[in-house]
């Protein structure tokens, strides 16, 4: 592992992970095994909520989708400390792992409590990111995470398929009508 510096930093846990300062990232986290796959309304709720919840605090949203086996967010971190030079220096900005990690606990908490599991994991423990490298990528991976459902057989629309920013944050409803102001 090598150490961050303001200009971003690499490490590898099982995977390569890379950051840099204001940088817009594709995390993709799995559902463990054991679990099996999401089938209760309540259970993507559970992982919505927080993904929701974060926004505007220590990220912005751009997409989401929760699948019955994994999930997708395309997230950028905020600056911890409310001044500009924050925006180019990656250690004075919230970490990609922090913000996983909250997701992850928040969600498995609750979702095993709901199913009565105890000692098992619910998330597999290391999770999938890439950076986003354009604005052409970002729009490809925003049509990609919204397209899911869809390549599933889950949708016939990404709009039509309820546990995704297609559905929500790109809906224009009133709700989230400033989501990115």
């Amino acid at each position: 592992m090598t150490r961050p510096s303001a200009s971003g930093h690499r490490y590898y846990r099982k995977l390569p992970h890379f950051r840099i300062p204001g940088g817009i990232y594709h995390v993709r986290l799995r559902i463990h095994s054991d679990f099996g796959y999401l089938k209760a309304d309540t259970d993507f709720q559970t992982i919505e909520d927080p993904i929701m919840f974060m926004h505007k605090k220590a990220y912005i949203l751009i997409a989401y989708v929760i699948m019955p086996t994994h999930a997708h967010l395309v997230i950028q971190p905020l600056p911890v400390i409310e001044a500009l030079r924050a925006w180019c220096d990656y250690t004075e900005q919230y970490r990609v792992e922090n913000i996983v990690g909250n997701i992850k606990k928040y969600s498995s908490r609750r979702i095993n409590k709901s199913h009565s599991r105890t000692g098992k994991p619910f998330w597999d423990s290391e999770c999938f990111d890439r950076i986003v490298r354009s604005e052409k990528d970002l729009d490809g991976l925003v049509d990609y995470v919204h397209g899911n459902p869809v390549r599933w057989g889950l949708a016939q629309r990404p709009e039509d398929y309820r546990w995704s920013s297609a559905n929500t944050i790109y809906s224009g409803r009133d709700k989230y009508r400033d989501w990115f102001l």
